[in-house]
């Protein structure tokens, strides 16, 4: 049951999968274990059921893309047995193993999960939303409120925690503090809150949730590329991934990219 009630992890939501349902189930026959309690036939069915859509869920994602107009190119083979592999894997006491080999092995896939543990943890927080950041009022300002952005970045994880408190408004540890939440964003690094970078700085957390979310689920679309290396492009935030499985986890390649405009297009690929 743990393994269902922590499919938030992976940005599913364990009521999908009667998580809570099914330990209250599980604890009323511990109580209760003689044979043909009433709801035993029914629980026995219940968990088997759950975890092959879970599995299915973490494997191919929630919903098939095709269904919603993505042009996501699966290969032409047979659908993955869950129930055997569900089956397999609990004789031997290895579910959780299972379900990490099941998800997407994309460097990606594991650093989102990661942003999405540590971005819950700030909506649980709710101490970051409470101080906007704010453009500079004058020309020959950088920031509005330093010691909001401040706050801001070592929230995001674009500053360490123990970052020092601003010495002035051109303070080099915010300006390469800006420039890093500017880079992972999309934006032009060029360490000046825009209209553009300012309102990437007060999105609220729980709107960054589900982004992580939606974007978890699009790489659970993307078919098992096996032993070959990745080359992905998001084309609306400028940026690109390469991720080899052969190298270490932490080899993942982030860069920006130029993206052409809509009457000049880049070429673009499923």
């Amino acid at each position: 049951m743990r393994l269902l009630a922590a499919a938030g992890a992976d940005g599913l939501a364990a009521r999908d999968y009667r998580a809570t349902e099914l330990a209250e189930q599980a604890a009323t026959l511990d109580a209760a274990p003689a044979a043909g309690a009433p709801g035993q036939p029914t629980f026995e069915r219940g968990p088997g059921s759950a975890m092959r859509r879970f599995l299915h869920d973490i494997h191919l994602g929630r919903v098939d893309p095709r269904a919603l107009g993505f042009r996501v190119v699966r290969p032409d083979v047979e659908a993955p047995d869950f129930a055997a592999f569900l089956q397999a894997a609990a004789a031997v006491g290895r579910l959780p193993q299972l379900a990490d080999e099941l998800r997407p092995q994309l460097g990606q896939y594991a650093k989102l999960r990661d942003a999405l543990a540590r971005y819950r943890v700030l909506t649980a927080d709710g101490s970051v939303g409470s101080s906007p950041v704010s453009a500079p009022e004058k020309r020959d300002e950088a920031y509005g409120d330093p010691t909001a952005l401040l706050r801001r970045l070592i929230a995001l994880g674009d500053l360490p925690p123990d970052a020092p408190p601003p010495a002035d408004r051109d303070d080099a540890t915010l300006d390469n503090g800006l420039r890093r939440f500017q880079d992972r964003h999309g934006l032009a690094a060029d360490g000046v809150i825009g209209r553009a970078t300012l309102a990437a700085l007060n999105v609220p957390i729980a709107h960054r949730v589900q982004q992580l979310k939606l974007a978890l689920e699009r790489l659970r679309w993307l078919q098992d590329l096996g032993a070959r290396p990745f080359v992905g492009i998001n084309i609306q935030m400028f940026r690109l991934w390469a991720w080899d499985p052969a190298a270490p986890t932490d080899a993942l390649i982030s860069m920006g990219v130029v993206v052409g405009r809509a009457e000049h297009p880049d070429a673009s690929a499923d």
